[in-house]
């Protein structure tokens, strides 16, 4: 009986830590498993190849009619625009069709159109809980290694809004300072014809004075894109296929779109060095050209990254694009200067290497003469290790500098 009254109280004072160890393993547990199952649903839902589409064979030309109607849009932006504020941290790899309005109450709403045949594979609403509005993203394919995605629209026709009667999965992310809750549908193929309608877009209803639609495309029959770490790129599969979209259109449809190439905020800017389509993918391995990450970080958090590229209409302009959440010394945004050739200032990023040297930057506005009130240094440590450091002080005079202790490192 003594024996028996010892095992009941080490149970009753043990019991407790080792329910609370359970339940923590089974949060654990769980977690980590829905964490696996929404990458893998993620995953099918960004691309999705029903085996009932047709073989894409080499057919290059998909699309003869444009997404919104002559004269109503300003220009289009080319791939690789940088927008750490908004999340685009990476070079974005989809284009825009710009409004014409200086300001919201001049917008108005465009119709969108299918540019050819295709299945609407994917449908998802995006409720932006920051801005307190709701809009559309449309996944859609001519054929099995082909994807056309059409993002924020603010209406979709019937036929396509009914597909979110019910929802295959909601989830809710933070991108630069916005917080979203999207929920998506896979259709498995509704069809539209080249011309059909697809919905509206209104960027004032976006409380916005830009972007009447971002329209971007993959295909899978390409070669990936040379990424230096490919295995940081997870969760979005068709970022290693991202194309054009343009080069698939008719002739003389491709061609009077890449004549309207031009700036963001300006339009009188215009993107006249090859490709006119813009590059989504910089990296140069071995340099400290291309996207970044924090020690461990993935794609999946592109806050926290940074880029070194090229400007995507002035390309001879070096940029600098430093997420929200990626070091304390810069603020988030995008940096541009003038590449030098030779040198430790402002030297192109393509001709850094981990030659143990430390290299200086001006930041200037992109036009204009105005230069930032801080400069950046970085040294490349290896062939995929950086470290990186704003410092507030006007311009690098001529050197050495100095790391201080806000020094971030980040790596391929």
């Amino acid at each position: 009986m003594p024996n028996l009254k010892r095992f009941i109280s080490w149970k009753l004072i043990f019991a407790p830590f080792i329910i609370f160890a359970l339940l923590v393993l089974s949060r654990i547990i769980f977690h980590t498993v829905d964490r696996f199952l929404w990458s893998r649903e993620l995953d099918n839902s960004l691309i999705f190849h029903p085996e009932q589409l047709p073989e894409c064979e080499d057919k290059k030309v998909f699309f003869t009619t444009s997404p919104i109607k002559d004269g109503l849009y300003r220009n289009i932006v080319p791939l690789g625009k940088f927008g750490p504020e908004s999340g685009h941290v990476f070079p974005t790899k989809h284009t825009y069709f710009m409004a014409p309005a200086k300001n919201i109450e001049e917008q108005y709403d465009v119709d969108i159109f299918a540019p050819g045949d295709l299945f609407i594979t994917t449908v998802q609403r995006w409720n932006n809980k920051t801005l307190g509005l709701t809009e559309y993203f449309l996944y859609a394919s001519p054929c099995k290694d082909v994807e056309v995605t059409f993002y924020h629209l603010n209406e979709l026709t019937p036929k396509l809004l009914s597909a979110l009667d019910k929802t295959d999965y909601c989830k809710e992310e933070q991108t630069g300072n916005t917080k979203y809750e999207f929920c998506g549908r896979n259709t498995k193929g509704i069809t539209v014809k080249a011309g059909e309608l697809l919905g509206k877009a209104n960027p004032a209803k976006k409380k916005s004075i830009k972007q009447f639609l971002d329209f971007g495309m993959s295909d899978h029959r390409t070669s990936e894109l040379k990424f230096t770490n490919p295995s940081r790129w997870v969760g979005d599969f068709d970022k290693k296929h991202m194309v054009c979209p343009y080069d698939y259109f008719t002739p003389e449809l491709r061609q009077k779109f890449l004549s309207q190439m031009a700036d963001y905020d300006d339009p009188s800017i215009k993107r006249t060095i090859e490709p006119l389509c813009g590059e989504y993918m910089q990296d140069v391995s071995g340099t400290a050209q291309g996207v970044w990450f924090r020690v461990g970080a993935d794609s999946r958090e592109e806050d926290a990254q940074i880029t070194l590229a090229h400007h995507n209409v002035l390309a001879q302009k070096g940029i600098f694009s430093i997420g929200t959440m990626a070091t304390q010394t810069i603020e988030a945004g995008t940096y541009p200067f003038d590449p030098k050739p030779q040198g430790l200032t402002n030297r192109d990023f393509k001709d850094i290497t981990a030659d143990g040297k430390t290299y200086c930057f001006e930041p200037s506005a992109l036009t204009g003469t105005y230069k930032y009130p801080f400069r950046v240094i970085l040294q490349m440590t290896s062939s995929t290790k950086l470290k990186i450091e704003g410092q507030k002080t006007e311009g690098c005079g001529s050197g050495p500098w100095q790391f201080d202790s806000d020094v971030v490192e980040f790596e391929r």
